[in-house]
């Protein structure tokens, strides 16, 4: 319990450059590797419960990690004379401990006290705020209500690692064997899924997705029997692809997306984010926003045809849908029309400074998207990105309330992409669950495949990630 407390109150967001020292050299410490080692031996529900405290940690520093390699600097929604001085308090902090870890000087207490200070004034900005990791909920109580879904939780150290699956039944704890296998076979399927380009992947599920298989989920296969559904909290490498892809057995030709719903979260804090409230009445039902105008909207073959968001706004009556694209799809539409939206849908956006979205007209930064108020069911982004980008694009949605987000890693000819999620907005609307109109999209893409006698093969739809819970 202590060790859980201390991870829930360790503040997940002090990384990069923003990281405390705590050892001579200006590294962090201690070695995570150990403590998940003494928790995985424990064997009890309390130490299962620490570790995945501790994962929650990790993936959360994680992300923060990654949100300044990209750009995406929490402080920059800050006043700008309140972000120097926060960033400030940060250096001064670095600066003198490492002055008192070489034995100059006393211990940087009352620099730390000010830091704390920042801290808590930054916090009440929205735009800040909601670019970190929440609270994690109450692990008992989030068990308690699982019905049918698991947490599963991986961390890939460079060397070592460790699984946490909790579900109503019960927890589980155990360490990860080969964990270099598994990073080698996570980069070299997603290149093999990302190279097919609506072809075919050749043998890569059934050698990587096999090792990937063996090595993540067989050893809870007795915990997670019985479980349709699982919310994965995971390292960087698992973000490239969806968990469905991996073949259901060693043999046979079903994938874990025949038999499972596979979604992800940043963290358990994020999975659980309380999701705005719905709009009495939602106006637009559908926003469409591509970046590509009409005009240069193509086919596979080069033939004109309705952009992707004019394809799927026919689901929706003419007064209930806003659809607009190239130069007229501008930031101050955005800002505008989001927050009464039920269904937002971006297609063929780009990626520009700090991660900003780029529209045919302008472009919106994650912190403008994580100040509105958003009450909208689910926001699609069919835009093939870097997988850490896509990430932090539906971390700034579900942050401003959205309750689901689907993001996609690679790309796939326009006639597939255009099918797929014409399918799921069709789904969607008549029954309501994110993860089930991904299903019957993708029923609708296999029964093509068969036609082009390509089977079952995953490039097609083994990219779209569901962010949030199944």
């Amino acid at each position: 319990m202590v060790y859980h407390q201390a991870f829930a109150a360790a503040p997940s967001h002090h990384s990069g450059p923003w990281t405390p020292v705590t050892v001579q050299d200006g590294r962090r410490g201690p070695d995570f590797d150990q403590d998940a080692a003494l928790l995985v031996g424990h064997g009890h529900q309390s130490a299962a419960f620490a570790l995945l405290a501790a994962h929650d940690w990790w993936h959360a520093s994680s992300s923060i990690q990654s949100a300044f390699e990209l750009g995406d600097d929490p402080s920059v929604a800050l006043p700008a004379d309140q972000r120097i001085a926060y960033n400030d308090a940060h250096a001064r902090v670095r600066a003198q401990q490492l002055r008192w870890l070489a034995g100059v000087g006393d211990a940087p207490s009352a620099d730390l006290e000010a830091l704390v200070a920042a801290d808590a004034s930054a916090l009440k900005d929205p735009g800040f705020a909601r670019a970190l990791a929440p609270a994690a909920p109450d692990y008992a109580e989030v068990q308690a209500g699982l019905k049918g879904l698991a947490i599963v939780s991986y961390r890939l150290g460079p060397k070592n690692g460790e699984g946490v699956v909790i579900t109503a039944d019960g927890t589980a704890a155990r360490s990860l064997t080969k964990v270099p296998e598994v990073h080698q076979a996570a980069a070299r399927l997603a290149e093999a899924l990302r190279a097919a380009k609506g072809g075919s992947s050749g043998d890569a599920v059934a050698t990587e997705g096999n090792t990937l298989r063996v090595q993540l989920v067989e050893p809870f296969s007795e915990d997670l029997t019985g479980v349709g559904r699982y919310l994965v909290l995971a390292d960087a490498e698992l973000w490239e692809l969806s968990m469905s892809v991996l073949p259901e057995q060693q043999t046979g030709r079903r994938y874990l997306a025949d038999i499972r719903t596979i979604s992800y979260a940043n963290s358990t804090g994020d999975a659980w984010r309380e999701p705005g409230k719905p709009a009495g009445r939602y106006l637009p039902e559908y926003l469409g926003i591509s970046k590509l105008s009409s005009e240069d909207s193509r086919s596979d073959d080069g033939t004109p045809q309705p952009t992707e968001t004019e394809n799927t706004g026919r689901h929706f009556d003419a007064a209930l849908r806003t659809i607009v694209d190239g130069g007229e799809s501008t930031d101050t539409l955005f800002l505008e029309k989001t927050p009464n939206a039920r269904f937002i849908h971006l297609s063929e956006v780009g990626v520009g400074d700090r991660a900003a979205i780029v529209l045919g007209g302008g472009e919106v930064q994650l912190y403008q998207i994580r100040e509105l108020d958003l009450t909208g069911r689910a926001v699609t982004i069919n835009s093939a990105v870097d997988p850490a980008v896509g990430r932090r694009w539906a971390q700034a949605f579900r942050a401003a309330g959205c309750e689901t987000v689907i993001t996609t890693t690679w790309d796939t000819p326009a006639s597939t992409r255009s099918k797929y999620v014409y399918s799921f907005y069709e789904s969607l609307i008549q029954h309501g669950s994110p993860s089930r109109a991904l299903l019957q999209a993708r029923q609708v893409l296999r029964e093509e495949q068969t036609v082009r006698g390509v089977g079952g093969d995953p490039s097609w739809w083994g990219g779209y990630l569901v962010h949030g819970q199944p």
